[in-house]
């Protein structure tokens, strides 16, 4: 029984060819040895790349341990496994796309071709890429998100459906009459016990939140006692100056009043508020200090500045007085000096002198405007007081 190929290549749409075998193995690669040679250039076709082997009325393919695999399908195969090849199947070697044609021998009687057809089932091959394409659909379908699949899925057979002729009854009754017994339901797992309570710890959950609220008051009165020499004002329940357990006795006080308790959670919350207000005034503070602080420096170290602030001065040769701006040699040799000096100076102060003489100033001015533009009006704990 012949075996027939299209073969096609990736890259010339226009290349095509037809190849039909009767030997019982057929061998496939890129040397002229080969039943069936594949000639590229580029190599990616081993010399003996793969074969097909008869055995019966079925053949099978195999790859020979090529270097760049032998695909059936869009599957890659294993070396030396034999698949069974069907109807309509595409091998692909390299750029080279092989399609297996099968074509069984019509029976012979006493050399006479009988007339009668061999029954080839009209669905085996829609089947089997029914198959094909399903394996596809169950892969996609598992990777993707479980809360989305279903949905999508079923708003994809929905449009498609809409757009061919054929309606649900139709599918409904073709499923039928092919899997008769409607498969058993999925046994549903028994719903869960009811929880005495909540499924988390309530106390410990306070603690975490209480420690998170606590560390960031410290963080925040810090900065502005070292960084602003802004003292924090002490009222009350200082969340900086808080522990976890204090702030739960401070919260849940079991002998003050219904009001008192308001008051005492509305002052906690303000306290949150201001810390968040102060975050935001760290971060247009530090725009301010990108920005403005980057050009106080360069103003600050333009000798053309300096070389008009000396150019101003007068020089006095007794009764005489005149701007220095009439020797502008005069004027250069005394800018480049105290420009060396006002380097020296700054290096002299160290990094903290810096920072206080070029950036803080801009930092601090705008950090204060926001605070004072964005605090509520009326504050109990009067951290930013």
């Amino acid at each position: 029984m012949p075996a027939r190929f299209n073969i096609r290549k990736a890259s010339d749409i226009n290349w095509q060819q037809e190849a039909e075998f009767e030997q019982a193995l057929i061998s496939i690669g890129r040397h002229s040895s080969n039943t069936l040679q594949l000639q590229d250039r580029e190599k990616v076709v081993s010399r003996r790349h793969a074969m097909i082997r008869q055995k019966g009325a079925v053949y099978y393919l195999v790859d020979c341990k090529s270097a760049n695999a032998t695909y059936l399908n869009q599957i890659k195969l294993a070396a030396e496994q034999p698949y069974q090849l069907q109807n309509g199947d595409k091998i692909q070697i390299g750029e080279f796309l092989l399609e297996y044609q099968f074509r069984p021998e019509a029976p012979h009687r006493n050399g006479r071709a009988d007339e009668t057809a061999p029954y080839l089932n009209p669905f085996q091959e829609d089947i089997r890429q029914l198959v094909h394409l399903l394996q596809q659909l169950a892969e996609k379908f598992h990777s993707e998100k479980r809360e989305l699949r279903e949905s999508e899925m079923r708003g994809a057979l929905d449009d498609a459906l809409t757009r061919r002729a054929v309606s649900r009854e139709e599918i409904r009754a073709m499923l039928a009459a092919i899997f008769p017994e409607a498969p058993p339901a999925p046994a549903q797992p028994a719903p869960p016990a009811e929880r005495a309570g909540p499924p988390y710890n309530p106390r410990k959950t306070e603690e975490i939140l209480f420690n998170a609220l606590i560390e960031l008051a410290k963080e925040a009165a810090k900065f502005r006692r070292q960084f602003m020499e802004i003292a924090t004002v002490i009222s009350d329940q200082p969340l900086h100056l808080s522990t976890p357990e204090e702030l739960q006795a401070y919260l849940y006080d079991a002998d003050i009043t219904p009001e008192e308790a308001d008051r005492r959670l509305n002052y906690i919350h303000q306290q949150i508020e201001e810390h968040l207000l102060h975050e935001r005034a760290m971060l247009k503070g530090y725009r301010a200090l990108v920005d403005q602080g980057a050009a106080h420096l360069l103003n600050y170290l333009n000798p053309g500045n300096l070389e008009k602030h000396l150019g101003r001065q007068r020089l006095v040769l007794g009764p005489l007085k005149f701007p220095l701006r009439w020797i502008p040699f005069y004027v250069k040799v005394r800018a480049f000096k105290s420009y060396k000096q006002l380097i020296r100076n700054l290096a002299d102060e160290g990094n903290i002198g810096f920072d206080r003489k070029i950036f803080r100033p801009s930092f601090i001015k705008t950090y204060m405007e926001t605070v004072s533009s964005q605090e509520p009006e009326v504050s109990d704990s009067r951290l930013f007081g």
